[in-house]
């Protein structure tokens, strides 16, 4: 019996990869079927989940509940201080900037750099490009971007750079040797594309992002979920000081909205994402830690199992997610809880969607 399950299974993911309709309803059901007992197993509050096959409407899965102090349950409309799920989001700002003519990507920044003490004087100043930040290439050291207790006083993000809450960033290797992952990447990009055009990050995103409403982490209100520890208390709130790296406040739909731009344009569908694929290209830079993983868009670009996906990652205390995009199948799809310990929902569900995907290979072209 046990062996005819599994074949129908089998079977029944197959058809769901090549029929949109079918894949959806597929992972709906999958996720309406576990998700209850992944949540009651971790403890976690609550889990929200987007995908989007091959450009069709967004489906919504929602389970559990926003914030438990409150009682309020999850929904559609939830959102979240995503942490570093704010980087393709931020990445895709700047390169519409830059297909818009603002800023030049291979223009030096050294001009908007000087006066931070940690870069100052370094030879690789002078080396730096705006491209070499989105790409993780900068030779900056990680350095962890600073948050803020609510309430209490906020340096702005140039402060913060000069070491307004600890030592500030400074380079360790030379400019394109590598790209490393760092927060301080987007942090400084924000700086300088900021301070060259005279404008906040949040009206820059406005501007480049058509359709998709986003909100920054200094804004609170009864739609954003609570973050929870692993005994269900709901954590105080953080304030990032860098909007770029880690500051936006969204749900599981704008940010599955934003990388499913991004990934038709490799595709080549360049209407839908305003973007030239001549801008897009020089992102795919080699990631030296990664087998076959490279960053591009903010994301990172590895092979899992069969399948070449893109990924990325974002976690603060209380709050996990993940975004997968599979461009083979067409597919993107973004998970977000708020539990310190929802990475042990997110890589079950992502699991099960590679798992679908799979079977679409057949007669595609692979890499």
């Amino acid at each position: 019996m046990f062996k005819l399950h599994a074949i129908r299974r089998k079977i029944v993911n197959r058809l769901a990869a090549v029929h949109p309709a079918l894949c959806e309803a597929r992972v709906m059901e999958a996720l309406a079927r576990t998700t209850p007992g992944l949540l009651e197993k971790t403890g976690v509050a609550g889990l929200q989940f987007t995908m989007i096959v091959q450009g069709r409407p967004a489906r919504t899965f929602v389970a559990g509940t926003a914030c438990r102090a409150r009682g309020e349950p999850m929904t559609p409309r939830t959102r979240f201080r995503v942490a570093s799920l704010s980087k393709p989001v931020a990445a895709l700002v700047f390169l519409r900037a830059a297909a818009a003519g603002l800023i030049e990507l291979d223009s030096p920044v050294e001009a908007e750099l000087r006066d931070i003490p940690g870069l100052r004087g370094a030879a690789q100043l002078g080396e730096l490009r705006l491209r070499h930040l989105l790409a993780h290439a900068s030779g900056v050291a990680d350095w962890h971007v600073p948050h803020t207790l609510e309430g209490h006083p906020r340096p702005t993000l140039h402060e913060a750079l000069c070491g307004a809450l600890g030592a500030g960033p400074r380079f360790d290797r030379a400019v394109g040797q590598s790209s490393v992952y760092s927060g301080v990447n987007y942090a400084l990009a924000e700086h300088v594309v900021c301070t060259r055009l005279d404008c906040t990050f949040e009206s820059l995103a406005a501007r480049m992002i058509h359709g998709v409403e986003f909100g920054m982490s200094a804004r609170t209100g009864p739609d954003i979920a609570s973050e929870h520890d692993e005994q269900g208390g709901v954590l105080p709130h953080w304030v990032p000081i860098s909007l770029a790296a880690s500051g936006q406040v969204a749900g599981a739909a704008e940010i599955a909205a934003v990388a499913h731009q991004a990934m038709r344009v490799w595709l080549g569908h360049e209407e839908d994402a305003g973007l030239p694929r001549a801008i897009v290209e020089p992102f795919l830079t080699p990631h030296p830690t990664v087998e076959r993983a490279k960053f591009s868009l903010g994301l990172h670009r590895m092979r899992r199992t069969s399948l070449v996906v893109w990924d990325h990652g974002g976690h603060r205390p209380g709050m996990r997610g993940s975004i997968n995009v599979i461009p083979e199948a067409c597919i993107t799809a973004v998970a977000i809880t708020n539990g310190d310990r929802g990475q042990e929902i997110i890589e079950p569900v992502l699991a099960m969607i590679r798992s679908i995907c799979g079977c679409t290979l057949a007669g595609l072209p692979r890499e």
